[in-house]
């Protein structure tokens, strides 16, 4: 990852009120967003029949606030985050999610072997990352995942106005280029990893919450928040 780590280590300390801010005329705060991409997550590997993964990485894991969640749908898992900024990251060690190792990350070569990981995954990263930059980091989140292992990557969706006056109110997303899901799709099968699935999440914001379970009736379309793309690295010699 090669975002702006100033402009994170700045925001560590206050990143949840500063998202909260940002969200704040949607009636969610940034835990009920992290909920919903976890939860999009459990969707996915029970629609595909896929095994609980076992190792774990949170590529750009930040101040933690998908640790915790991520430990809850996988009790038993390993896991592992990494990010470019050690405030974010000190933020995260003291939420004490039990086996959860951090490592700070400055570029390049991710410091893991090869292979480490049958499941990384990457929430709202990808648009701190310039768009030149963006293969490279992909490629070096798939040499960590051993052959079969699956990746996720959650983004906001560009075609949602209102995500993108979240992301033009938001102070660390300033200057930011969105990636549509198809662009991130495109970087998938750069890299060379298979798309599985596209799920669009967050149609309803909290305060119609009797509507909710609608909203994996509605994954194929395009208009939720945010979205995921799974994909599967099928290994090569």
């Amino acid at each position: 990852m090669t975002g702006n780590i100033d402009n994170f280590d700045a925001h560590a300390d206050d990143y949840d009120e500063t998202l909260a801010s940002a969200l704040s005329f949607t009636g969610a705060d940034g835990r009920y967003y992290a909920e919903r991409k976890i939860e999009a997550l459990g969707q996915f590997l029970r629609s595909s029949a896929r095994a609980s993964p076992s190792r774990i990485l949170e590529f750009g894991c930040g101040t933690g606030n998908n640790l915790p969640l991520l430990r809850a749908l996988f009790p038993s898992a390993e896991l592992h985050g990494i990010d470019v900024s050690e405030k974010s990251l000190d933020a995260a060690r003291a939420l004490n999610v039990d086996r959860c190792h951090l490592r700070s990350y400055s570029g390049g070569m991710l410091p893991y072997p090869a292979g480490s990981f049958d499941f990384a995954m990457a929430a709202n990263v990808f648009h701190h990352i310039p768009p030149e930059a963006r293969s490279a980091a992909l490629a070096a989140i798939r040499r960590t995942l051993a052959p079969g292992g699956i990746l996720a990557i959650f983004e906001h969706n560009p075609y949602n106005p209102l995500t993108r006056i979240v992301v033009r109110d938001c102070p660390f997303d300033m200057g930011v280029v969105l990636l549509s899901h198809r662009d991130t799709a495109a970087l998938f099968r750069h890299a060379g990893i298979a798309v599985l699935q596209t799920r669009f999440i967050i149609f309803v914001p909290p305060r119609l919450s009797l509507l909710h379970g609608m909203e994996k009736y509605l994954a194929a379309l395009p208009l939720g928040a945010q979205y995921g793309v799974f994909g599967r690295w099928a290994g090569s010699a």
